[in-house]
């Protein structure tokens, strides 16, 4: 399982949230015909790249790098996605991830492109990060399930060698500590 729905299946059966339940208004407005026209729509919407052929669809993918290069990452954003380009969104990913140093975005396009390597790697930073944030104390020293979405879920013996951290963002942090004069 997912760690949202693992949140989201949490906070259901806490019986903090009853809008989650199957029969609650919020889920009756998902289902009614206004929001299947317009999740249709959006469908219609996503899957341009593929009514495309190849030439236009090339043209599109030269645009949104030409665009990405200059530094119009919205209108590469539109391109990359209209064509379906995975490596354009992993690039767009990356531009979030590493220079504009916001993950959760970037988390989006890793997401669209399909590029599961950096989303486990996100959610590696976020669980450590919820971890300390939390306290080792809070965790169960036994989790039920050993392992969610390939990341272990207990923090009881937290270490270095269950990250994997990538080489840019190594490379950033030992630049970091050599600048302020700490020796690693």
């Amino acid at each position: 399982m997912k760690v949202a729905t693992l949140i989201l299946w949490e906070l259901r059966h806490s019986g903090n949230c009853d809008f989650l339940t199957p029969n609650s208004r919020y889920f009756r407005s998902l289902r009614s015909k206004r929001s299947f026209r317009f999740s249709l729509a959006k469908n219609r919407k996503m899957s341009d790249g593929l009514n495309m052929d190849s030439r236009e669809r090339a043209e599109t993918i030269r645009q949104g790098n030409r665009a990405f290069n200059e530094g119009d990452i919205r209108k590469a954003r539109d391109l990359f996605i209209k064509a379906e380009y995975k490596d354009g969104l992993v690039r767009l990913g990356d531009h979030f991830m590493y220079e504009k140093k916001m993950p959760l975005l970037a988390y989006g396009y890793y997401k669209k492109a399909g590029y599961q390597k950096r989303i486990d790697e996100i959610f590696q930073r976020m669980i450590w990060a919820f971890s300390q944030w939390v306290g080792a104390d809070k965790f169960k020293s036994e989790p039920s399930e050993p392992t969610v979405a390939g990341v272990p879920t207990s923090s009881g013996s937290l270490d270095a060698s269950q990250f994997q951290i990538h080489p840019l963002l190594r490379q950033t942090a030992l630049d970091i500590l050599k600048k302020r004069g700490i020796q690693v």
